[in-house]
């Protein structure tokens, strides 16, 4: 999916940003064939690590992005057009707003609308209310220590978020479907988050004790 997810960023009528694509150390002969073709684009970076998961691999992305906001998306998902063009000035019209993302339409094996609820600490305790594909602020980011890279089975994005409203910033939620999530039956979150749900939620309480 990943030539695709290109296009489609391509075609973000917010044109100011950089393409910055991460192989968390993927030998697969398909996927490295598919990089040698992207690599022919110079207005793509892509960078090769050893395989540390999704933390490890956003984390490394983020140490070499040039702007100041930060716009994770995974290799098989997408955002609507015009998602940078209305996510920009909302990210910068309060202090406060650390986060700005929007409604999900799941496609794929799974149909249906998912309508996150963004907003401070209280929101994000018992859920997550923010994908991790959405408008970061750098300085946030990079205030809170990025994602946990011990977190290699899935809720990293939660547990970012509670950091993130913890340290007193808000997730602004656009009430429109602009992230388009792909459900697959390899997908992370019901291999291996689902599965580990315990252990994951134990560790986060343990983690932020003093919140909860």
């Amino acid at each position: 999916f990943l030539p695709e997810t290109i296009d489609r960023v391509k075609q973000q009528t917010y044109k100011n940003f950089e393409i910055i694509i991460v192989n968390d150390g993927s030998d697969d002969p398909h996927t490295i064939n598919v990089l040698t073709e992207l690599s022919k684009d110079n207005s793509l970076t892509i960078l090769h690590k050893e395989n540390g998961r999704m933390s490890s691999a956003r984390n490394y992305g983020v140490k070499h992005a040039k702007g100041g906001i930060i716009v994770p998306l995974d290799a098989d998902d997408y955002f609507h057009p015009t998602f940078f063009e209305k996510a920009v000035p909302l990210l910068f019209s309060d202090p406060q707003i650390g986060v700005v993302t929007s409604y999900i339409r799941k496609f794929g094996k799974d149909t249906g609308l998912f309508k996150v609820r963004g907003g401070n600490i209280y929101n994000f305790l018992f859920s997550n209310q923010c994908p991790a594909c959405a408008m970061i602020k750098r300085t946030c980011w990079d205030e809170i220590g990025g994602y946990d890279e011990e977190m290699k089975l899935g809720f990293e994005d939660w547990e970012f978020y509670l950091r993130l409203t913890a340290a007193g910033y808000k997730v602004h939620v656009i009430p429109k479907a602009l992230f388009y999530y792909r459900q697959t039956h390899k997908s992370t979150l019901h291999n291996d988050t689902y599965p580990n749900k315990g252990i994951l939620v134990d560790y986060i309480l343990k983690k932020h004790k003093d919140v909860y």
